[in-house]
């Protein structure tokens, strides 16, 4: 048998690369292999929301992302031909205040060179053929490309191989969930004339549904569906002029279609894995929840399991925390792809629904969508996965709250803008703990630089203290950061001595009003294998 490796990933889809550039990051050993023998070659998932930007950026890559990318900054609702909504992707608070449309095909190019770069690569035409855990490790049998088979063991093993995951089956872990019994069509094609680059479009009629991304390439992500009685329903081969007419036909009069570069027909189904943890195997991506796209949340959802897990992982790995920190994943994660897979379920059958009543009422809400802007902000929020909530983590201390309006443990920090050009995660020790010590009055100035030197020095390779200052005579040193009062009440509503623990994945885990470390040691102390890391 060969040597061991700390982690074994199972599928290079975007999940899976996305891992393996967070274990790359935090210096952790690892395997990554695929049976495919290239990487993606069509555009599939198309966008990427903020808050994947945001774990994007704690790699260095999110520039790269947006360079091969498009920024889409609206999207208009329409009825038949009548507007009905235009949302605006600008409100998201965010410092990636967009949809970034990028094929699929250029983000697993991105994270692939990057593992490169980083001397690691994907073992391509590499099948999983049996895992066998035990109380410390699992044992793995992988048949090469020259069907050599090879056994070694791993510290643990992340399922990143998609809707028919063979790890979620050979861990003998349920996938319930249901089908949606209507037929889509998508394709990427060119128009003849030029449309917004910069705006996504939705209509809605009575029977018919129509969706338009602009991709980077040039190309129009094109989705519609096809109701029963549709000549083309349950059809399994099509030729490609049926398929031309019948998108034009939909368009209706819209613009002219120059070529269609591909398509595919597709059902949709949702369901989630019974168990998003099993020993020490863990489902993460479609191996764990697949849904409807609506809303483009499916690559992102798979993107925040990996930028949740690695951070804990690595903790273990490297003997900074205890083995029980791990069962954060799955209490964190899957009540959060629950809620994903109900929203995206039941938005895709208000949307394809043909009553007449719930036709109009839906004419109604998008129009209210339209009117009241803190709804939309909401709503755009809500799609970008930046008000996802972890309420009931073993490892988040839901104890004190510093007022009713700021932050929370168990939330996103905001990332709001401290000055122009400059946001909150910035301040963020990409890879490790960040402790926010917010200081308001000169007397407790001496306690604030007190309690940054203790965590600096009984934490110094796990937590990273940054004072945030609004007294202007404070010395200027590395971890202190000049703001003033009326923007920390403003944008966070904090306005009194307080404390706050961030997470690497920018996730609160703890705070507390004034800069006593007496409680604040305490979690640590749990968190943490060693004060002396």
């Amino acid at each position: 048998m060969n040597q061991n490796v700390s982690v074994l990933i199972v599928g290079a889809g975007p999940t899976g690369l996305m891992a393996a550039n967070l274990l790359a990051a935090h210096g952790i050993d690892f395997r990554i292999i695929d049976k495919k023998s290239r990487a993606t070659l069509y555009s599939n998932a198309a966008a990427v929301h903020a808050r994947s930007l945001e774990a994007l950026q704690s790699l260095n890559l999110s520039q790269l992302f947006l360079k091969a990318g498009l920024r889409i900054e609206y999207g208009d609702i329409y009825r038949g031909k009548k507007l009905l909504a235009e949302i605006h992707f600008k409100t998201i608070d965010s410092e990636f205040n967009y949809l970034l449309s990028i094929p699929q095909n250029r983000s697993e190019k991105i994270l692939i060179e990057n593992l490169l770069s980083l001397h690691h690569k994907v073992e391509r035409d590499t099948t999983l053929m049996a895992i066998y855990p035990f109380a410390d490790h699992v044992e793995a049998v992988i048949e090469k490309p020259n069907s050599e088979r090879e056994k070694f063991t791993a510290n643990y093993v992340l399922a990143c191989d998609g809707a028919h995951s063979s790890v979620r089956g050979m861990a003998d872990i349920d996938f319930p969930g249901n089908d949606f019994d209507q037929q889509f069509l998508l394709a990427d094609l060119t128009f003849k004339r030029n449309i917004s680059q910069h705006k996504i479009r939705a209509e809605f009629n009575d029977k018919e549904i129509l969706f338009m991304v602009p991709l980077p390439t040039g190309n129009v992500r094109f989705i519609i569906n096809i109701p029963e009685d549709h000549s083309l329903y349950q059809k399994e081969t099509v030729p490609l002029e049926t398929v031309r007419y019948v998108c034009q036909n939909r368009l209706a009069g819209f613009n002219t279609i120059d070529k269609i570069h591909w398509h595919s027909f597709f059902w949709i189904h949702s369901k989630m894995s019974a168990a998003f943890q099993k020993e020490r195997i863990f489902m993460l991506g479609d191996a764990a929840h697949i849904h409807s796209p609506a809303g483009g949340q499916g690559m992102n959802t798979g993107l925040q399991d990996a930028f949740n897990l690695i951070w804990k992982l690595a903790l273990v790995i490297k003997g900074h925390s205890h083995q029980k920190i791990l069962a954060s994943y799955s209490a964190e994660r899957k009540p959060v792809a629950a809620e994903i897979v109900k929203m995206t379920d039941r938005a895709t059958h208000l949307i394809a629904n043909q009553n007449a009543m719930v036709i109009w009422l839906k004419t109604l809400a998008f129009k209210m969508v339209n009117r009241f802007q803190s709804l939309q902000h909401k709503i755009v929020n809500h799609i970008a996965q930046l008000d996802y909530e972890y309420k009931d983590s073993t490892i988040i201390d839901y104890t004190h709250r510093i007022s009713l309006r700021a932050p929370k443990p168990g939330c996103r920090l905001p990332n709001i803008a401290l000055k122009r050009q400059q946001f909150m995660f910035s301040l963020l020790e990409p890879h490790r703990h960040t402790l926010l010590i917010f200081l308001f009055n000169t007397t407790a100035e001496k306690q604030a630089v007190i309690l940054s030197s203790s965590i600096c020095s009984q934490y110094k390779n796990l937590i990273t203290p940054v004072i945030i200052s609004t007294i202007k005579k404070l010395p200027q040193k590395n971890n202190v950061i000049q703001t003033t009062r009326r923007l920390l009440n403003k944008k966070l509503h904090i306005n009194v001595n307080a404390v706050y623990l961030i997470r690497p994945d920018h996730y609160i885990s703890y705070c507390q009003k004034n800069f006593g470390a007496d409680e604040l040691l305490m979690y640590l102390g749990q968190t943490f294998t060693s004060e002396h890391s």
